[in-house]
């Protein structure tokens, strides 16, 4: 049985969210200075609300798989 298009934006916007959370969090735990990086936290944000925009805008699953897959293979 498959999941219905709003039931899988559930199942998969979070894996963008916590993905961006993570990147962030290996940013500031590596860092040299006590300060808070804007610009990355800025981008993170930015990145997660065009992909959830588009992703409701374009309704197609191919989406997700392509840009996790392009955010893991340049961040790791």
């Amino acid at each position: 049985m498959t999941l219905k298009y709003e039931m899988q934006l559930l199942d998969e916007l979070p894996m963008i969210y916590s993905c961006c959370i993570f990147v962030y969090c290996m940013f500031e735990c590596f860092k040299m200075k006590n300060s808070v990086n804007y610009h990355l936290l800025f981008i993170l944000v930015l990145f997660s609300l065009i992909v959830t925009t588009v992703y409701l805008k374009v309704k197609e699953p191919i989406f997700h798989q392509v840009i996790l897959k392009n955010y893991y293979t340049h961040d790791c």
